[in-house]
């Protein structure tokens, strides 16, 4: 039985809801990755950790749920004995099965800021044309699949750093060193947004068009061509799973991941707030209205997910795909027969004196050259066809085996 007071029921239904239409729109990006082989994108990225940390959130929300009474009791004891650890303020409280839900969830947090900001420079080698030259090319190259390999490297440095002793004991350089990939993504990311932004003004001042070839296909690979700033070119190459609002969406994903960043913030502070309310209070609250408004916290973190569908998941090419897949589907089950066949019985009376209902009127050739059918026959007699037609004989020796029978 769930131990979560009657009054905050609407609230943990909606929230659990809501997680899962989250999860379905991350599951849903790397489904259509997949499909369009472009399973190490960023953009697939981005979806397998955003469908990891939407997991652990339904997960500890479930927990949470099914045993509230419980662990807002232990953590109403933890925090008591502990109240000037850092951890307590950055996970709420959480222990157990929620401290690792928790921690999972903010590693996933950190890997995905730094996808963001690796991918918006990878923006700036293309609209610049540094990956047109030679030189650079394979360089550029090993460096874009490096930054891939330390976004999910680092943060894991990051997060193990965190249980060291000494750094326990200092508060400011624990908040500082958990939220240092975080840090890291937003001013980096914010020079590669503003050098994105330098060269589209410069291109409409001077008239022409501007031209984003990230992403283009050439090849099985996943390697992208250059930008080009062009005033005549009017179509675009295939962009694979891209389009020409390539630019649009990750300034709109950058945008969002700094509001991210604020809600972090925010979180903070109310699990300070928390923190300094259980160490007042004699008893642990369990009211619903503190449960409501836990379980708000997990709102910002599943958002993630279907905010990757819509920024992402939302482009021509997937949308095309999608489409065709419903009309297929729509198509298979307009055309499946709504009439259940007729089991195949034997044609062959079971009584030899009993005339067989499924007697047949076999056509005789007449003299006309045409056919009559003047003759019944049993199922099996085939001589009307073998009498005065040679040709037909010709036809079943040729489809029949050899020592077959034909019943």
């Amino acid at each position: 039985m769930a131990q979560i007071p009657d009054g905050a029921v609407g609230t943990v239904v909606g929230v659990m809801t809501y997680s899962f239409i989250c999860l379905l729109g991350s599951s849903m990006v790397i489904w259509l990755t997949w499909k369009h082989n472009e399973r190490f994108s960023y953009v697939a990225c981005l979806g397998y950790f955003t469908t990891l940390s939407t997991l652990c959130s339904i997960v500890q929300q479930i927990h949470v749920t099914v045993e509230w009474n419980d662990v807002m009791t232990r953590r109403f004891h933890y925090i008591n004995l502990h109240v000037d650890d850092p951890e307590v303020t950055l996970s709420n409280g959480s222990l157990g099965l929620d401290l690792v839900m928790f921690y999972l969830q903010y590693y996933c947090y950190n890997v995905e800021a730094l996808f963001v900001m690796f991918w918006g420079w990878a923006l700036v080698q293309s609209i610049y044309g540094l990956d047109e030259k030679l030189r650079l090319r394979h360089v550029l190259s090993g460096v874009n699949n490096g930054g891939k390999i330390f976004s999910i490297c680092f943060p894991i440095v990051t997060t193990a750093s965190l249980q060291a002793p000494s750094l326990r004991r200092n508060f400011g350089g624990f908040m500082l060193l958990a939220g240092q990939p975080l840090f890291w993504s937003i001013g980096l990311g914010s020079v590669a947004v503003l050098a994105i932004l330098i060269r589209y003004i410069r291109s409409r001042i001077k008239f022409r068009r501007f031209d984003v070839a990230y992403g283009q296909q050439q090849s099985s690979s996943n390697q992208s061509e250059p930008a080009t700033i062009s005033s005549k070119r009017s179509t675009l190459r295939n962009r694979g799973i891209y389009d020409q609002w390539l630019l649009v969406r990750f300034l709109i994903a950058f945008f969002v991941l700094t509001i991210f960043e604020i809600t972090i913030v925010l979180f903070t502070l109310t699990a300070r707030r928390n923190t300094a309310a259980d160490t007042a209070a004699s008893k642990p609250d369990l009211s619903a209205e503190r449960a409501r408004t836990d379980f708000h916290l997990f709102l910002p973190g599943v958002t993630a997910s279907l905010l990757l569908f819509l920024v992402f998941g939302t482009t021509k090419p997937f949308i095309a795909y999608m489409r065709s897949c419903w009309s297929r589907s729509r198509r298979r089950i307009k055309d499946e027969p709504r009439v259940q066949a007729l089991p195949l019985h034997s044609l062959q009376p079971n009584d030899p004196t009993q005339k067989s209902a499924t007697n047949l009127q076999v056509p005789q050739k007449s003299y006309g050259g045409g056919f009559s059918s003047n003759r019944p026959a049993q199922v099996g007699d085939l001589s009307w066809l073998t009498d005065n037609n040679s040709s037909a004989s010709m036809v079943i020796q040729e489809h029949v085996q050899p020592g077959a029978r034909i019943q």
